[in-house]
């Protein structure tokens, strides 16, 4: 039984996506997409700790401010980005995924 599947489930699989194919590759992109968001948040999540060490220093508490609205802007602006782009993933993956199941039941 298990022989059966070996040589190619995700090729069996793919088979059933007769129109979706499109949505699908389109989901994978945004999937390795958000994974990427993560790691830039994680970078200016380092500049903030950076600007709060500006605030202990007399003479940087401007620079230190100057940076710490930078890195929060842009923050919002990846955590929108990130909003967008998970629920378009989210969408394509329920499209992709009833399409294969509706295959697979007929």
């Amino acid at each position: 039984m298990v022989q059966k599947y070996e040589q190619g489930i995700y090729r069996r699989v793919f088979g059933y996506l007769k129109n979706q194919r499109l949505a699908f590759v389109i989901g994978v992109l945004l999937t390795i997409l958000i994974g990427l968001v993560y790691p830039i948040f994680s970078i200016f999540l380092s500049n903030i700790i950076n600007a709060i060490f500006y605030f202990s220093i007399p003479g940087k508490v401007s620079q230190g401010r100057s940076d710490a609205n930078t890195a929060s802007l842009v923050f919002l602006i990846l955590a929108i980005g990130g909003f967008i782009v998970i629920f378009l993933r989210d969408f394509l993956t329920y499209v992709v995924g009833d399409e294969i199941t509706g295959n697979i039941r007929k």
